[in-house]
Parts: structure tokens; sequence; C-alpha cells
């Protein structure tokens, strides 16, 4: 096992076909994707992982798809908690457009909202905040900004990119179930 640099994972089967029957192989790889798909992290998927299944054993007549199913997701729980794999939370870009006056109340919300990154420009007789900010910490910011603007701002945000959660902040949430 080992990571990728996307976001995608992979499954590659060097086990022959005449080692393994492919139906196992299939089965290996469902199994695999199913943790990698449900994550062992607060129930959050894994992302940018390759299973590499190696090599195996089966018996004739005692071996079944379900088994071998049932063996990879065993392994790839116990391969991932081993790993020291990270919770990821998504970072998304936001430009702000707003006049004047409104800047500086606008910049306080977002220091609030762990924002990043912060750049301030003009356009005319309009100002133009750009910042990136973690997507959990943007819930309400709509309403946020209109209020400190009179109604005269808007936004735009865009995906950039996952970042590592900082230990603290997956410790304070109260809705975890554990890992």
């Amino acid at each position: 096992m080992g990571t990728d640099d996307g976001a995608t994972n992979s499954f590659e089967a060097l086990a022959t076909s005449h080692d393994l029957p492919p139906e196992f192989v299939t089965a290996s790889e469902k199994g695999a994707r199913s943790v990698l798909a449900s994550g062992v992290l607060l129930g959050f998927p894994t992302i940018g992982t390759r299973v590499t299944l190696i090599d195996c054993a089966f018996h004739e007549t005692n071996s079944s798809v379900l088994a071998f199913e049932i063996a990879a997701r065993m392994a790839m729980r116990e391969a991932l908690q081993k790993s020291g794999v990270r919770l990821l939370e998504p970072f998304v870009d936001v430009v702000v457009m707003t006049p004047p006056e409104s800047v500086e109340r606008i910049v306080v919300s977002t220091r609030e909202r762990r924002s990043d990154r912060l750049v301030k420009e003009s356009l005319g007789d309009t100002r133009i905040i750009r910042f990136e900010a973690p997507l959990a910490t943007m819930s309400g910011f709509y309403s946020t900004l209109r209020h400190l603007s009179g109604g005269r701002a808007t936004y735009s945000m865009m995906f950039n990119r996952y970042q590592e959660l900082p230990n603290h902040r997956r410790d304070d949430d109260p809705d975890r179930d554990g890992p």
C-alpha cells in the first residue's frame, strides 16, 4: 500500500490469474475499495491510496468470494490504521466584491473563519477581498456578508485543495464517534 499524489485510489493485482481465480481478485478489490470509500477516520473516505495485491493463497473447496472480500476489508483497515492516515478538510478560495466602507468589517469576519492569504484590491469604486478558508467555516457567510455590507457585497467560492485537519480541531468535534 502506498499513497498517490492525486485524490484517486487505485488497485493493482500482481498475482497472476493462474495463481488466483479472477473472481477472487475482483472480490479482493471490492473489499479494499469499500474500506477506502468509508475510511477509518470518522467515516470519511480515504483518497490518494494505491493498493497492490502481491500474493495470496486459496483452497479449491474452502475458499469463497465472500471470504476474499472480507479478508481484503480486514487487511485494508489494519494497513490504514498503521499507516498514519490523516484527516483532511476542504479549503476554498473566496472572492468578495464590496463597497469600500464595508471592507474592514468583512475582513474581521473572514478572520473568524480561519481565513488565510488575505489580499485586498481595488477595482474602481469596488473593493475586492480574496482569501482562502476551510469550507466548514463558510456556513452562513452569505447572511453575514449581506448584513455587514447592507446587502451590497457579493462573493464567489471555489474549491482549492485539501489540507490536514489540525488535531485540536478534530478533538473539538462533539459529534465525532471516535476513530
